[in-house]
């Protein structure tokens, strides 16, 4: 009977072991389970909150139809840029390469310049305008600095020279003038000579009635009115006759 009894205590205290280390397993597969979940989202928390924190999302990804767009105008841009007309220009003179160069619309005469290498070193790089256009078939000389002393000294000599024929010219016309006789001219005529007004030649015409005709173009002078300084100015355009 004790046997029995001691048989039974034995059997009931395994069930009862097996029993609780099954609830032990079962609750510790649940207990790891849930803590799987709980990282898995702390994890998915923590990246959500890094990309709000940055403010950097998700990039859109081109569609095919958007890449295909973006090369044609690409494309576009690149034909527009080669069709930019061209001109030919002939860069000559005082520069390292002179020669035909063909450059774009609306370059300038420096740009020329320095697709031909550029100024030599005796170039005179103050002559031109750099800053002007170019234009198709242009041609651009460069002097030189010898050059353009040269030609400055020529324009000066020319321009002496105009002046000294200036000069005989004028004495030839006032050789060929035909002088005014103070002894027979009237008003209007006496009027023509510098410095003769309307009173000064009736005054000549009233001094000729009173005292007769003039022995000499100074006799003028005695003329009221008329002194040395108006004389000098009539003296080579009055004569008188005897």
């Amino acid at each position: 009977m004790l046997k029995r009894n001691k048989l039974t205590i034995i059997l009931g205290m395994g069930s009862l072991c097996l029993f609780l280390l099954g609830c032990t397993k079962e609750s510790f597969l649940l207990q790891k389970e849930d803590s799987s979940t709980i990282v898995l989202e702390e994890v998915i928390a923590r990246e959500e909150t890094a990309v709000a924190e940055d403010g950097v999302g998700l990039e859109m990804v081109e569609s095919p139809e958007e890449s295909v767009d973006m090369e044609a105008q690409e494309a576009l841009e690149t034909l527009q840029e080669e069709a930019t007309e061209m001109i030919a220009v002939h860069i000559c003179g005082a520069v390292n390469q002179p020669g035909v160069y063909y450059l774009k619309e609306k370059q300038r005469v420096y740009e020329g310049i320095l697709k031909a290498g550029g100024f030599r070193e005796d170039a005179d790089r103050d002559y031109l305008n750099q800053a002007l256009f170019l234009e198709d078939g242009m041609k651009v000389t460069v002097p030189t600095k010898e050059e353009i002393r040269e030609l400055r000294a020529s324009e000066q000599a020319s321009r002496e020279e105009g002046f000294i024929q200036e000069a005989q010219l004028y004495e030839k016309a006032r050789e060929k003038q035909q002088k005014v006789d103070l002894n027979t001219a009237d008003e209007a005529l006496l009027c023509t000579l510098p410095g003769i007004g309307e009173s000064r030649a009736k005054s000549i015409l009233a001094y000729r009635k009173e005292h007769g005709a003039f022995g000499k173009t100074e006799d003028i002078m005695k003329v009221s009115g008329i002194k040395e300084a108006a004389y000098e100015k009539i003296k080579d355009y009055v004569t008188v006759s005897q």
